[in-house]
């Protein structure tokens, strides 16, 4: 009798967080916003992956994607190899507020992917962003840098209109 109670009690809890999941979904007209100008839209990460290290927890960290139209406004801590500029006091962190450039969207199954390049208005530095954002609020983002090792970070969308 103890068993069955304790299998009701797990299925109803599993239920509970199920339900409550499933309240943020993007739906396929909202993620087809991502095709016109009216872009707006803020990703924060809780995790960090560098090349060849473990992942980092970013939870309470400082870091953000803001989208709106075709500008974008990054700051993400970067951890990793960076291959040539900087040196004392540069900046260890991805930072980009700037128009977007070459911008590509595709649609996938259950998600948008954007794909575009932006310059750090503070140096020299390139970056090649692909964001990935999943019909259940969550998000990817995979950067390729003229200067550092790659990264990618995994959070969830903060604010979408």
């Amino acid at each position: 009798m103890k068993i069955l109670k304790v299998v009701t009690v797990l299925t109803l809890a599993i239920l509970v967080i199920n339900c409550g999941a499933n309240t943020n979904m993007i739906s396929d007209v909202e993620l087809s916003k991502l095709h016109t100008s009216d872009r707006n839209f803020e990703i924060e990460n809780d995790w960090s992956n560098p090349l060849n290290m473990n992942r980092i927890n970013l939870i309470d960290n400082p870091n953000y994607v803001r989208m709106k139209g075709d500008s974008v406004s990054i700051f993400l801590p970067y951890f990793g190899t960076r291959h040539m500029g900087g040196g004392y006091n540069s900046d260890n962190a991805i930072k980009v507020d700037n128009v977007i450039k070459d911008l590509k969207i595709k649609d996938k199954s259950g998600s948008s992917q954007l794909q575009f390049t932006a310059n750090s208005s503070r140096n020299n530095e390139s970056y090649q962003f692909m964001i990935e954002i999943y019909r259940n609020g969550s998000t990817y983002i995979g950067v390729n840098s003229s200067q550092r090792s790659t990264i990618n970070y995994q959070g969830k969308l903060t604010k979408w209109q």
